[in-house]
């Protein structure tokens, strides 16, 4: 079998990228590879795996890598500047990149990333099109699927539901200001939110207080806050959006948004900007998009990460959110599953793009 190692922050995280770094561990172990994990970063508390990928993880972590076995590395953009012989998986969330970036990619060996709109912007800046590939995310289906019990009661409200980081890039303050603005506690309404301060950087209770003070006879907002990247545990999730009716995703811009396409496998309806990654499965059959007000620099998103001072998002509109939840609420439905989204329908983009560079099992 052909030796790869794959080198990550975390396998054992609840974000989409280290849920990446393990699924692709997983099928490429399957495929016939002799697999094994380089966990970077500080060690992690593997609460937040079910018990199939906490013994898997551990097992490939616990092996000795043979010297020269060929490495795919996850990272961050910035993070490919000092592995320019090597294969890097890298995700950018903006609609330009910076030009420090185009050059590692120019550099590199092979840089994958999980959505053509990733691809076209790389290209676009002039990147050599056979230097990249595009292994999308995927869900999976025995994890995420309709008719789960509840995690929490929806006491007889419809629920919009937010599953993600408090961030200023997935458009918080626009979501908690359209809702408050749309709906009133005289509606039978509640904005269910399950998300984690980046870094625990931000007192999450004290920014929605501080949001909802603006407005009167705000409607019900209910909180489920963890550490950053802790909480959950995955094979949970699918409880936690059985306890809504709609995911809403006001995002300035994805790699892919992974939260979309897991929550539209539990059958919700998906409220999400028109943008980005997440339109490689995401479209007007399935759902209800956020039209964009322009696109530019944003502070707030500077301020959380010195990286995004030069970089553009899409600014979703306030009063196309405001539509889109009261349609929604008012029962215009949209969720449709995509096909073909399965991670065992999406990684086996995975060995064609090892295959450019010359690494094959066998």
């Amino acid at each position: 079998m052909r030796p790869i190692v794959l080198s990550a922050p975390s396998f054992r995280s609840s974000n989409s990228f280290a849920k990446m770094a393990r699924y692709h561990a997983l099928y490429l172990h399957n495929y016939g590879f002799d697999v094994y994990l380089d966990e970077r970063g500080e060690p992690r508390p593997a609460e937040v795996l079910d018990l199939f990928h906490r013994t898997m993880v551990k097992t490939l972590l616990n092996k000795k890598s043979p010297p020269g076995a060929p490495r795919l590395y996850y990272d961050i953009p910035d993070g490919m500047k000092d592995r320019l012989n090597a294969i890097n998986f890298a995700t950018f969330e903006s609609a330009n990149l910076l030009p420090r970036w185009v050059s590692y990619a120019n550099n590199c060996l092979h840089t994958c990333v999980i959505s053509h709109h990733n691809k076209h912007l790389l290209i676009q800046e002039g990147v050599d099109s056979q230097k990249v590939s595009v292994v999308n995310l995927g869900y999976d289906p025995n994890l995420y699927c309709p008719n789960k019990i509840p995690m929490w009661p929806k006491d007889g409200k419809f629920v919009f539901l937010y599953v993600n980081h408090f961030n200023p890039r997935k458009g918080v303050e626009t979501l908690l200001h359209a809702f408050c603005d749309e709906f009133s506690s005289y509606d039978p309404v509640k904005l269910v939110m399950v998300t984690q301060s980046m870094y625990d950087q931000v007192d999450v209770k004290q920014a929605i207080a501080t949001i909802v003070a603006f407005h009167d006879n705000p409607p019900e907002i209910e909180l489920h806050l963890s550490p950053f990247n802790g909480g959950i545990s995955e094979d949970m999730m699918a409880s936690v959006y059985a306890s809504g009716d709609c995911l809403v995703n006001p995002t300035k811009g994805e790699a892919f948004g992974l939260p979309n396409l897991e929550a539209l496998a539990c059958g919700l309806e998906v409220i999400t900007t028109r943008c980005s990654g997440q339109l490689d499965y995401l479209n007007d059959n399935n759902c209800h998009f956020i039209e964009v007000d322009n696109i530019t620099i944003d502070p707030a998103c500077a301020a959380v990460n010195k990286s995004y001072s030069k970089l553009m998002f899409w600014i979703p509109s306030h009063e196309s959110l405001r539509l889109q939840m009261r349609q929604v609420f008012n029962g215009l439905k949209k969720a449709d599953v995509p096909s073909g989204w399965t991670w065992d329908e999406t990684t086996f983009q995975l060995p064609l793009a090892l295959k450019k560079v010359g690494i094959e099992n066998g």
